[in-house]
């Protein structure tokens, strides 16, 4: 597998989080080394640009819920797919989604 197809991009802006790519097994560890600190008391992230997301990219975002809690924060993630939704519903975690 080239790097391309491993390709993961996080751009920050205030509280502001836009993930682009692939957020898959393979590429999830490089964003959860850069966690970025919920300070603000609402946090956005926006997924409209992810193209493919797995299990562990949903666990990424179960993981960025629980640090955004722990400085009291509240965390809202946007655009995400069809198929995300339905992992999560499986997982009994569609309250990550809800605002």
């Amino acid at each position: 597998m080239n790097d391309s197809a491993k390709a993961v991009t996080m751009t920050t802006v205030g509280a502001d989080i836009r993930l682009a790519g692939k957020l898959t097994t393979a590429s999830v560890a490089r964003v959860f080394m850069n966690t970025p600190e919920f300070t603000a008391p609402l946090c956005r992230v926006d997924l409209r640009e992810i193209d493919e997301i797995d299990s562990a990219g949903l666990a990424l975002l179960v993981y960025w819920q629980t640090c955004a809690k722990a400085s009291a924060s509240t965390l809202s993630v946007t655009n995400a797919s069809k198929k995300l939704l339905d992992i999560a519903e499986l997982g009994g975690l569609s309250a990550l989604f809800q605002a």
